[in-house]
């Protein structure tokens, strides 16, 4: 038997019934979350809530809305639902809509960090994605960002079919972010594995 729902209304924590965690968030984590959640709603700041929803729904918690304000939660049966953001992605769009929020933008850093540092998949272009966010967002974590793009030039050596279209883009976000280098050289050898006819393009990621 699945254990209720719990239950969270802004500005009081009211939960019932015992979970146990099937997802990375911890309960605690969940907890704040949400009642961040339930506060931004209050204040009409939808543009936070839903980024915070987001990054609920990819750590496996399910949401949902009661019409006197407050919000259930369970953790989902499935660690991450397939067609969500990845937790990475949760993280860093959370941290731009938290721009104005240094303590914020930092403490979402480092939990991205702690993500890259126990080796979370960042497949396609997660990693530049989030490197290009966290970048706008105002992080100051030379070793994330750092670590994100080493993560994107890792996930080139995968590409198994040449994407130059996505590796410019890719390569452009990076660049956003102040970063380069290995990831750029290593965009242009998968784009060389192509052929001919994609040296042009891996010649603009060398030049």
């Amino acid at each position: 038997m699945r254990p209720p729902p719990r239950v969270i209304r802004a500005g009081n924590a009211n939960m019932r019934g015992d979970l146990v965690p099937a997802s990375r968030l911890p309960s605690t984590t969940v907890v704040e979350l949400v009642q961040r959640r339930c506060e931004a709603r209050a204040s009409r700041n939808y543009a936070a809530a839903d980024a915070l929803k987001e990054r609920l729904e990819a750590g496996g918690v399910k949401l949902q809305d009661c019409l006197g304000g407050g919000t259930t939660w369970e953790y989902s049966v499935s660690r991450r639902d397939g067609g969500g953001a990845s937790p990475m992605t949760a993280l860093a769009r959370t941290a731009l809509e938290s721009h104005t929020d240094r303590a914020a933008v930092s403490r979402l850093s480092d939990e991205a960090l702690a993500l890259c540092a126990a080796g979370e998949p960042l497949l396609g272009r997660v990693a530049a994605d989030a490197a290009f966010d966290f970048a706008l967002a105002g992080c100051e974590s030379a070793p994330l960002l750092e670590s994100l793009a080493a993560a994107q030039a890792a996930e080139f050596d995968r590409w198994r079919r040449p994407q130059p279209l996505v590796s410019l883009q890719v390569c452009e976000r990076l660049a956003a972010a102040g970063l380069g280098g290995a990831a750029f050289a290593r965009a242009a050898a998968a784009l060389e594995r192509g052929g001919a006819a994609h040296a042009a393009a891996a010649a603009s990621l060398r030049g």
